[in-house]
């Protein structure tokens, strides 16, 4: 999905052919594989003809970026208006910066959403960079990315108790610059336990506080390097960790990424695409073929050239055979119909314009239904680290709510169409001028309040009829009488 989403060089640069011999690491992923006969060629190294063969094989294949588009096309329309973020006064300030790179909590969620849409996961911790012993101190949000959570423990489902979220281990492997400028990749971990780290224990436990630690270059887990976090003596007895999934808040990543099948179908595009395109390439190079010539013969073809063959001799060219081509066409252009129908379920591309009421109705409904659930898990999984933070910095957490914009319909009137409307009023449309007004102000045509419009209306009407009297007034006394007979016949 994260290829996907990042386009076609991520994906090229991830496509080696599938080798039916396991004595050559390619890495990556098999997303384009080799023909057979690129692998009759030898794909062993790159001077191989094979190998050859395969980059210029891949090189003419196209990947689609509707996944991009899509992602980008669905966050676009669920922050064309922002959502509402209410905190306690003194969590404030996360509202203007919650995370080390200075992002907003509004930026925050659309992180979040965007994260929901491309691999269907993301993790939340709240977690600050030494004991906060100050007074106005404030736990800022580590976002983890769904490959970076890679072990948890939540409980056994099968234990009539409740169970809690007891093991955390996150991935901060990445490369840090050294001192003479180059980069170095590190393996690092974070773990995270609630009380003891080899035993679940229920919510409420006496003495289960959360504890983490962070190992660098060792896979050995020493309990002797747990800390517990405390923000001016307080700890917490839960880990301030939340999963956020596609469409739930549970740690078990149960839901496949929304833009699944859309990526699946964007796969087979790319691989129909070298197919057809090494067609087209075959096809304009054909292959010269001269019977009964001797190897003296100096061979030139082109504009300008001419071949001398002894008698009795021929030559030709032969190419490869086109019939498959058209068929190769029309498969394609059945899977990208097949793409942006997906796509548009999740956001229709579609001219309103061009729709009945009742059919933009239906449309809407099935497309906004999985941005709704989206939009709503998001926000509560913001709004849940959110409490956490609170909680332990002694805040009240009830007064954390985050709510998300769910009004998706970003179909604004132009003013023709306001136009339109009045003029149906004045034949005896019953609407009343506050109904038009209301919907000028989710237009955003206006800010104001009827009351308010209508008084800056009045008042704006009668400074015209002021100006105008005046300009009357003043042209009036500026003529002399053979002036007034002149513009009174003008």
């Amino acid at each position: 999905m994260r290829d996907a989403y990042e386009g076609e060089h991520a994906v090229k640069a991830r496509s080696y052919p599938s080798l039916p011999f396991k004595d050559v690491a390619w890495g990556g992923a098999c997303y384009l594989a080799a023909t057979s006969g690129m692998i009759a060629d030898g794909i062993a190294g790159n001077a191989d003809r094979g190998s050859l063969a395969y980059e210029a094989y891949k090189m003419r294949a196209v990947f689609p970026h509707y996944v991009s588009d899509a992602v980008e096309k669905a966050v676009g329309v669920m922050h064309s208006k922002k959502g509402t973020i209410d905190l306690p006064d003194v969590m404030k300030p996360l509202l203007e910066k919650a995370t080390l790179d200075g992002e907003d909590l509004h930026d925050l969620l659309r992180r979040i959403n965007e994260a929901q849409l491309v691999t269907g996961r993301i993790g939340l911790l709240a977690d600050f960079t030494d004991q906060a012993t100050r007074e106005n101190v404030l736990p800022w949000i580590a976002t983890y990315e769904a490959e970076s959570i890679i072990n948890w423990d939540s409980g056994q489902r099968d234990n009539s108790m409740l169970q809690s979220l007891n093991l955390v281990i996150l991935d901060e492997s990445g490369e840090e610059r050294q001192e003479d400028f180059n980069w170095k990749q590190v393996q690092q971990h974070r773990v995270l336990v609630l009380g003891d780290p080899l035993v679940n224990e229920p919510p409420g436990t006496k003495g289960a506080t959360y504890q983490q630690a962070l190992f660098r270059e060792t896979t050995n887990f020493d309990p002797a390097a747990l800390m517990e976090p405390n923000i001016r003596g307080r700890k917490l007895d839960e880990i301030p960790f939340v999963f956020i999934n596609a469409t739930d808040l549970l740690p078990k990543p149960a839901v496949k990424p929304p833009l699944l099948k859309l990526a699946d179908v964007c796969f087979t595009i790319y691989r129909g695409s070298a197919d057809h395109r090494l067609g087209l390439f075959m096809q304009a190079q054909d292959t010269l073929v001269i019977i009964g010539a001797d190897e003296k013969t100096e061979v030139r073809v082109g504009a300008g050239a001419h071949l001398n063959l002894p008698l009795g001799s021929d030559a030709k060219f032969i190419g490869v055979n086109s019939a498959g081509l058209p068929e190769q066409r029309t498969t394609l252009e059945n899977d990208v119909s097949e793409a942006k129908e997906i796509g548009g379920r999740l956001l229709d591309a579609v001219s309103r314009s061009k729709e009945s009421g009742e059919a933009l109705h239906v449309r809407v409904a099935a497309s906004t239904a999985t941005l709704t659930q989206i939009a709503l898990t998001g926000a509560a999984g913001l709004q849940m680290v959110l409490r956490k933070i609170a909680k332990w910095i002694g805040a009240d957490p009830n007064k954390v709510v985050v709510t998300p914009n769910l009004d998706f319909d970003d179909d604004i009137l132009t003013a023709n169409e306001y136009l339109a409307i009045q003029n149906a009023i004045n034949a005896g449309l019953p609407l009343s001028k506050k109904s038009v007004h209301a919907r000028l102000r989710k237009d955003e045509w206006t800010v104001e309040e009827f009351e308010e419009e209508m008084k800056l209306r009045d008042a704006e009407k009668e400074q015209a009829m002021k100006e105008q009297q005046a300009a009357a007034k003043a042209m009036g006394q500026g003529n002399g009488p053979g002036d007034n007979k002149q513009q009174g016949a003008a």
